[in-house]
């Protein structure tokens, strides 16, 4: 996520930049709880589709913003269906992993995301997820220290801008933000 921020922070040719990772987590309480894809996303993950969501709305840059953003989830379609009917769901509570979410909207028909292997039944901010998840009692550490192995990221290039352009300004952010690890990171030294 460090890195995430690092590329966001210094890539000029990207008109946007997305941070994601599927997870297998209990979607559920007690005996009803199962094992589901879940997505966690950036707020931006959104802008990169033209699904507008079915039912209420997506999660906004606020609530899915470093130390810990919010306990909200979008539902997938499908599983909207399946497993609430179709009806009104906004403002349930949702148990995903170890969080209570609140859920606030649900993904257009069809909406797979990036997923190549099962469409996910819920999407939460991924920084909910890292606070919560992830790094259990030390929640600021997936902001503060580099850890590459957990997540994606995605980005569009800005109108204009050729695939070497940009590839040539990522690997001058990737050098930058492995600088910037070398210097907070004395493991590297």
């Amino acid at each position: 996520y460090t890195r995430y921020l690092d590329l966001r922070r210094w890539m000029t040719t990207a008109s946007d930049l997305a941070g994601f990772a599927d997870r297998e987590l209990a979607v559920g309480v007690g005996e009803n709880a199962r094992e589901h894809r879940v997505a966690t996303v950036s707020a931006e993950f959104f802008t990169f589709f033209d699904a507008p969501p079915a039912l209420g709305r997506y999660f906004t840059p606020e609530e899915d913003t470093p130390p810990r953003g919010a306990e909200v989830s979008v539902l997938g379609f499908d599983y909207w269906q399946s497993a609430y009917g179709g009806r009104d769901v906004r403002g349930e509570e949702l148990r995903i992993g170890g969080m209570r979410t609140t859920i606030i909207g649900v993904a257009a028909r069809g909406f797979t995301g990036v997923a190549d292997d099962g469409v996910p039944v819920a999407y939460i901010p991924i920084t909910a997820y890292a606070a919560g998840q992830r790094f259990g009692d030390d929640a600021a550490m997936y902001y503060r220290t580099y850890n590459w192995s957990w997540m994606q990221v995605m980005a569009r290039r800005k109108p204009g801008v050729s695939a070497d352009l940009m590839s040539a300004d990522l690997e001058q952010a990737y050098r930058r933000s492995w600088e910037a690890e070398v210097a907070t990171e004395r493991r590297l030294t």
